[in-house]
């Protein structure tokens, strides 16, 4: 589904669309944002605090 499409779908605003459709077309499942408007978006789980990852 195109970015575009998620505008009404969704009730969110177009660039946060743009961001749920990168998302779910690279596989992404988490995103850090203070955006309420990703909370029960099917697929995404919205965190309050970046993830420290280890990559040595």
């Amino acid at each position: 589904m195109a970015a575009a499409e998620l505008v009404s779908e969704l009730d969110m605003d177009p660039n946060d669309c743009l961001v749920v459709e990168v998302m779910r077309r690279m596989g992404v499942t988490e995103i850090c944002s203070f955006d309420k408007g990703f909370d029960g978006i099917s697929g995404i789980k919205r965190l309050l605090h970046l993830k420290v990852l280890d990559i040595s």
